[in-house]
């Protein structure tokens, strides 16, 4: 009886010190999860923290190119009007080119009359004349009719070299611009696609962001 309830007393002690002992790695290994997790979750913050400055920096990015793109289509709406200018200067032109037509053919005619005037000298008109007064007016009528003519000579000549000289400017104006339109058209298309890409690369980051909220949330 004695010696049952003595070894009854060894196995409870022992009992005891299992359970202790259990008790003692359970709550080890409970204080080296928590201390990993803490590890795990300070990681997962600091890499939540990279994300959002990532994030940041791409989302500046994003609106430092809306601003270059509004700026960019600023100027082909700048070229479109512009070329809207050139197509009605080259209407006045179309204008003056039909008026200089006009102007070219009454001065035909006016040539072919001085050249048949020409055939009748001064001369005769002295001799036809039936006084000296009568002599001089023919003289300066004739006189005043030639200076007419040499005027509108004079004056077709200097609306062809304006028109020339207006024509001209316009074509080169025109090519430049064409040039400027397709240059802003093409810069316009390449920071649209950049501004796509970064906007992408930004959404990615927000889910990577999402993720890793709830990695520390189960972590806690």
């Amino acid at each position: 009886s004695t010696i049952l309830v003595l070894q009854s007393s060894q196995v409870f002690a022992v009992t005891q010190r299992e359970i202790q002992q259990k008790k003692e790695q359970a709550q080890e290994q409970a204080k080296q999860q928590t201390a990993e997790n803490d590890s795990k979750i300070d990681e997962a913050e600091k890499k939540k923290e990279e994300i959002a400055n990532e994030k940041s920096e791409t989302m500046k990015t994003v609106e430092n190119l809306i601003t270059k793109i509004s700026d960019a289509e600023t100027e082909v709406d700048k070229v479109q009007n512009l070329q809207t200018e050139i197509s009605n200067k080259e209407k006045d032109i179309q204008q003056m080119e039909a008026e200089y037509t006009k102007q070219e053919e009454l001065l035909d005619t006016r040539i072919v009359a001085m050249y048949e005037r020409s055939q009748t000298s001064f001369l005769d008109v002295f001799l036809n004349a039936s006084s000296m007064t009568d002599a001089l007016a023919k003289y300066y009528a004739a006189s005043e009719l030639f200076e007419s003519d040499k005027e509108l000579i004079q004056a077709t000549k200097d609306q062809k070299a304006k028109i020339e000289s207006e024509k001209k400017e316009l074509e080169n104006n025109k090519a430049e611009l064409d040039t400027s339109l397709a240059e802003q058209k093409t810069k316009v298309n390449e920071l649209q696609s950049l501004k796509s890409e970064k906007q992408s690369y930004a959404n990615k980051l927000t889910q990577d962001e999402k993720e890793v909220q709830k990695e520390i949330e189960e972590l806690q």
